[in-house]
């Protein structure tokens, strides 16, 4: 039960990999996910008794924006993911713009999802405060490695515009130390935003 604004509950004593909360009309968070390489301590219980983890709930307000494609045609059917981001995480002189995704994902509570129109238009449940905005369609990544923006407490916000730009077609050979054709290795088209998955291709005989 939530009393005096605190949930209490048990939990036995494990190191666990993550904390999910949530509230009906409220996003919680951040998201809480212990990470191999960057672990959470306090999601390790081993050998706790007793401890407390401080959540935030923001009442949802609903925000409407557009996808675009470079050339400024509204795109269709493009998944939008909303988040919300805990400022008091970041470090003085951080800017949540320039984190990696892996450390973005630390200070944030995950909003809603949508689906744009034909329009490009989109609708999606966030929370007053900061807020950032990604996009993900196959062929696509983003222009910028996100739309973040800050959401009033009505929801009377209109969000930067969310360019996709098409996966680039790329040619290249791979060569081993003696400067001889590799064949059989993985290569990997990577962005610094999510978009589309990261196009993986495999050598062929000539690298």
């Amino acid at each position: 039960p939530i009393r005096d604004g605190k949930l209490r509950f048990t939990a036995g004593q494990f190191n666990y990999t993550e904390l999910r909360a949530a509230l009906d009309g409220y996003l919680v968070g951040p998201l809480m996910i212990n990470f191999p390489d960057a672990p959470i301590e306090e999601l390790n219980l081993l050998d706790k008794q007793q401890t407390s983890l401080t959540l935030h709930a923001r009442k949802n307000v609903r925000v409407r924006g557009r996808v675009i494609d470079y050339q400024g045609n509204p795109m269709r059917g493009v998944d939008v993911h909303g988040l919300l981001v805990d400022s008091d995480r970041l470090a003085p002189g951080e800017s949540f713009d320039d984190l990696s995704q892996a450390d973005r994902m630390r200070i944030v509570t995950v909003a809603g999802s949508a689906t744009s129109r034909k329009d490009g238009f989109y609708e999606v449940d966030l929370a007053s405060g900061t807020a950032s905005i990604e996009a993900i369609h196959p062929g696509y990544y983003p222009s910028e490695q996100g739309v973040t923006f800050e959401v009033d407490a009505d929801g009377d916000v209109i969000p930067p515009d969310i360019t996709l730009v098409p996966v680039p077609k790329l040619t290249g050979w791979v060569r081993d130390e003696n400067g001889q054709s590799a064949d059989n290795v993985i290569v990997r088209m990577v962005s610094r935003g999510r978009g589309d998955a990261h196009p993986v291709m495999v050598t062929d005989a000539t690298g």
